[in-house]
């Protein structure tokens, strides 16, 4: 069900944080502490961040379309189309 369309530069910040969240867990994956203790280090660092920010953008995008009836809800975000929908 359609909750919401966001705007484009919601898009693209969503879009890009979605990516590098993919990107960072899969590299976490072929690494491991054994492999590369420091790239593994900062993999899992740089993924910590992603993550604040991936949570911020939904704080932010929360706020500002007044989703906050919905937080009971599970909202899913359609990063191609730029629609919240749950």
């Amino acid at each position: 069900m359609l909750v919401q369309e966001i705007s484009i530069v919601e898009k693209n910040e969503i879009n890009e944080l979605i990516e590098k969240k993919n990107a960072l867990n899969n590299l976490a994956k072929v690494l491991n502490e054994s492999n590369d203790k420091e790239l593994y280090k900062r993999c899992k660092d740089e993924l910590a961040k992603i993550n604040k920010l991936y949570t911020e953008w939904w704080e932010k995008v929360i706020n500002e379309y007044q989703l906050e009836n919905n937080k009971n809800d599970e909202l899913y975000v359609d990063a191609i189309n730029g629609i919240i929908f749950k």
